[in-house]
């Protein structure tokens, strides 16, 4: 359960979001998909402050969608894409996206 404590606008229509300790991510469409990919954006918060910490751009493969966003056991961020891209925020890396999997059969092995 949960108490609420606030609510705001989102530059764009709503996609996912979730939240760990004091954290909340909110993931949002900001602008119309191009060529099949979505064009996505985050604004993660310390919910604990009331304030953002970032807004950003959310990597996804080309012709993807995002299936996945979510924190790790030891609080990382990740998201995964229908292609099989999984990514971790790098937060000491300016919360950078980077690819840490791909869960694709490698088409070579066959």
């Amino acid at each position: 359960g949960g108490v609420q404590i606030m609510n705001f606008s989102i530059p764009g229509p709503f996609v996912s979001c979730c939240a760990d300790q004091d954290e909340l991510i909110i993931v949002y469409h900001n602008s119309n998909p191009l060529n099949k990919s979505p064009s996505l954006s985050f604004t993660l918060f310390n919910i604990k402050k009331r304030k953002s910490i970032l807004h950003k751009y959310l990597p996804v493969s080309p012709s993807s969608t995002l299936t996945y966003i979510g924190y790790s056991e030891d609080h990382h961020l990740i998201s995964s894409d229908s292609n099989g891209i999984v990514r971790k925020l790098i937060k000491n890396w300016n919360y950078e996206w980077t690819n840490i999997l791909s869960l694709t059969k490698d088409e070579t092995e066959e």
